[in-house]
C-alpha cells in the first residue's frame, strides 16, 4: 500500500524553531495515521483534523509564513549557485 499525507505550509514548520511544538505535534499524527491506515485501512477524521489544523493561526497568517518560508528556501538555493 502506498499513501500519501498533505500538510499545507508543513515546510514552514522546518524552518521556524518556535514552531517545533507544533512540527512534533503534526509528525506524532502523521505517523499515527500511516499505523492506522497500515492496520485498518483508514485514518480517523480526528487525525486528519489533528494533522490540517491551523493551530489558532489564521489562514492570513499561516500563509503568509509558508510563502516566506519557501521564498527564503527559494533564495538560498539560487544565491547556492
Amino acid at each position: 500500500m502506498v499513501a500519501t499525507i498533505f500538510r499545507p505550509g508543513a515546510e514552514a514548520l522546518f524552518a521556524a524553531p518556535h514552531c517545533k511544538n507544533i512540527l512534533d505535534q503534526v509528525l506524532f499524527s502523521i505517523e499515527r495515521a500511516g499505523t492506522e491506515l497500515a492496520t485498518k485501512g483508514r485514518v480517523s477524521k480526528s487525525l486528519l483534523k489533528m494533522i490540517s489544523s491551523g493551530f489558532n493561526i489564521s489562514k492570513k497568517s499561516w500563509r503568509q509564513g509558508a510563502n516566506l518560508a519557501y521564498w527564503l528556501k527559494t533564495k538560498e538555493s539560487v544565491m547556492k549557485e
